[in-house]
């Protein structure tokens, strides 16, 4: 053993002294080992919401590679003494064409009814068995001896049978080195990102109703032509009888209702059947409504 060196419980420490600085390093190789375990959700259709662990004294575990690439092995073992034995089977299988090997395999559905371009998988057990299937299966370690034989084998996997919501994961090691739990499975989804807030809608702009224009009940001698809009008229076929009026000259002309201090200017020559409503003018039953004749005495 080199100098500087201890064996404790049949792991080698070697202790480093840096002046005041001591550090202790580790170093040790895991023996190959075979060990199953696998934990259902309740209802799924073949663990039933069961967890079932073996260790390498508890059970039996045979391989074989089967066609499409595929392997199966087949697994008995108990929990305890006085348990019955159960007996699983799990196949696994890469898309069709292609070889079995260490590396992960998503979107795997019901072996050997597989799609192309999609793996297969299929774990049952105790007369127990999946019509569909929805799953996932990762191989860490996958190793064949001379005869082509499986001599090495670790597996994680996740499976969905009938492709419902229950699910069922399982680890299997067979004479390998990799940790039963050495690393997450199936891996955490990633969180997905908080949508972003929308930006507030913009507030519709207030509609500006335009008043009538106002003005005093005493008009003055003089009304200005502006800024009061003339209205338009639609010519009628025949010319309407014009107002007499004996004496005075109209120049200008306004209907007004003196209640409500509103005028609209009128077109001349003023109609016989002059109408102050038709004409624009706003007003109410009971309202004093004039007419407002300005001109020259002839």
């Amino acid at each position: 053993m080199p100098g500087g060196a201890v064996s404790i419980w049949g792991i080698e420490v070697r202790l480093i002294s840096l002046a005041t600085l001591f550090v202790t390093s580790l170093s040790f190789h895991a023996a190959a080992d075979s060990q199953f375990f696998f934990s259902s959700e309740y209802g799924d259709q073949i663990g039933a919401g069961r967890t079932v662990e073996y260790e390498k004294n508890s059970m039996s575990i045979t391989i074989k590679r089967k066609h499409h690439n595929s392997i199966e092995i087949t697994i008995s073992g108990t929990q305890d003494a006085t348990s019955r034995p159960d007996y699983w089977t799990l196949n696994v299988a890469p898309p069709k064409g292609e070889q079995l090997s260490e590396g992960e395999f998503q979107g795997a559905e019901r072996f050997p009814f597989h799609h192309a371009g999609k793996p297969g998988l299929h774990f049952s057990g105790n007369g127990q068995t999946c019509k569909r299937i929805d799953g996932a299966y990762k191989i860490l370690q996958l190793k064949y001896d001379g005869s082509n034989k499986v001599s090495s084998l670790a597996i994680n996997f996740e499976q969905y049978c009938e492709r419902a919501k229950p699910k069922l994961i399982g680890y299997l090691r067979f004479n390998s080195e990799v940790p039963l739990l050495a690393t997450q499975w199936p891996p955490k989804p990633k969180p997905k990102p908080k949508p972003k807030p929308k930006p507030p809608e913009p507030k519709p702009e207030p509609v500006i109703e335009e008043e009538p224009v106002e003005v005093a009940a005493d008009l003055p001698a003089d009304l200005p032509a502006e800024p009061i809009p003339e209205p338009s008229f639609e010519q009628e076929p025949e010319k309407p009888a014009e107002l007499k009026v004996k004496s005075i000259s109209p120049t200008k002309a306004w209907c007004m209702n003196s209640d409500k201090g509103l005028a609209v200017p009128l077109k001349l020559p003023l109609p016989a059947d002059l109408d102050c409503q038709g004409a624009g003018l706003e007003a109410s039953p009971g309202d004093q409504v004039q007419i407002v004749i300005q001109g020259t005495v002839q």
